[in-house]
This record gives structure tokens, C-alpha cells and sequence, in this order.
């Protein structure tokens, strides 16, 4: 009961974790001399959903990357964010922050203007309408 009446400040307090780490992954990709964006997002991605999803998976609850929740696009906005300032500014710990910056507030935004990703239907479910439409 408490957590479900609180769950606006986990939820603030995890968009900070995601930021966070999302940026802590994109210029860990740098420190190691990997300059290829796919792979810098990729690492960005992998780390900052990855503390999310093992909170919840100790938590016994589905992870948010797994439902419908902005959640590894914000990290993917971020990550892109980061990309650009990097190679614009040409300062990882500039980048760092406009990356945790931008991740923050697509997550916040999310969050507060109710916005999910659209739920793809099982294929059984599909296969089922199709046959009642005569298709």
C-alpha cells in the first residue's frame, strides 16, 4: 500500500537512476576508445536499463523495459544526445550532462503526460481477428 502511494516519487527517483546511468554507460564506451555510435548507444542502453531491471526483477514485479513505459527510448533519446554533443563540443563530461539532461526529461515527460508505447499484439490474437473477418 505504501509504495502504491508513493509510487510518483520512485518513479522520479528512478527516471534520475536511468538518466544517470544511461550517461555513466555512454561515456564508458568512450573511456574504452569506442567511437562507433550504434555501439556507444547500445552500451548506454544495456546500463542504464539494466539497474531498472534488476530492482524489479528482485522486487518480483514485470520490469519496466519489459511494458509499455518510455523507458529504453528515453535512454536511446539520451544516448543520441550524447552522440551529438560529443562529436559537436567535442567535451565527454558536457556531453554527460546533456545526455542525463535529455534522458531526465523524456522519462519525466513520460511520466507526467501518461505516454506508452503502443502494445504489440500476440500472434495467436491476430491470426484469430483475421479469421473472423473472413480473411
Amino acid at each position: 500500500k505504501k509504495f502504491v502511494r508513493h509510487q510518483h516519487i520512485v518513479l522520479f527517483f528512478d527516471a534520475i537512476g536511468l538518466a544517470a546511468f544511461t550517461a555513466i554507460g555512454a561515456e564508458a564506451a568512450l573511456v574504452h576508445e569506442v567511437y562507433t555510435p550504434f555501439v556507444v548507444i547500445t552500451l548506454a542502453v544495456l546500463t542504464g536499463t539494466g539497474g531498472g531491471i534488476l530492482r524489479d526483477v528482485f522486487a518480483k514485479r514485470i520490469p519496466f523495459v519489459f511494458r509499455k513505459e518510455v523507458y529504453a527510448v528515453a535512454c536511446i533519446i539520451g544516448a543520441a544526445a550524447f552522440m551529438g554533443a560529443y562529436y559537436y563540443l567535442n567535451q565527454v563530461r558536457l556531453a554527460m550532462y546533456i545526455c542525463f539532461g535529455v534522458t531526465l526529461a523524456v522519462r519525466l515527460i513520460a511520466i507526467k503526460m501518461n505516454w506508452h508505447l503502443a502494445k504489440v499484439k500476440r500472434i495467436e490474437e491476430s491470426d484469430d481477428e483475421e479469421q473472423k473477418d473472413g480473411n
